[in-house]
């Protein structure tokens, strides 16, 4: 099927907008392998609670690489951020339920965006073979009339 050049140019831009919504994917995958690290890191810590004994000595980060000393007590609840700025206490046992069920949202959305990927990927290689198919045709034909006007100029 030979394509026009509008369908080629339509066909560009399908092209260039695969490529951004691909960028946009792996930027949006890098933000979820992200997430998933802080889930499993807070689901261990949330391990960790239960093994410390009481008037431990401890470090309590503050962010940005400063630390505050501090003691460990016996943690029962811990305030669980639901949103709006807003954090319920919450057992720790159900603290856990909730980071294990993000930590399945979020693997689920992950197998999403991977099956996503892969079909605007196998969708990019059919419009790249399009346009490939397009120059290479439109080369075969400026190699003929080349030729034939080249047997003209030799015929007079």
């Amino acid at each position: 099927m030979a394509l026009s050049q509008e369908d080629v140019q339509g066909r560009v831009m399908i092209f260039q907008f695969l490529q951004q919504h691909i960028e946009q994917l792996r930027q949006q995958a890098q933000i979820l392998e992200r997430q998933s690290l802080e889930a499993e890191m807070t689901s261990q810590a949330l391990d960790n609670l239960s093994t410390l004994p009481e008037d431990n000595e401890v470090l309590l980060p503050l962010g940005s690489g400063m630390y505050a000393p501090g003691k460990t007590a016996k943690v029962k609840e811990v305030l669980v951020d639901v949103g709006a700025n807003v954090a319920v206490k919450k057992p720790v046992p159900e603290a856990k339920a909730i980071v294990e069920a993000r930590k399945k949202e979020l693997e689920e959305t992950g197998e999403r965006m991977q099956k996503d990927l892969q079909e605007t990927l196998m969708r990019i290689q059919q419009v790249a073979g399009d346009i490939q198919q397009y120059q290479a045709e439109q080369g075969q034909q400026s190699g003929e009339s080349a030729e034939g006007e080249g047997s003209e100029e030799g015929a007079a």
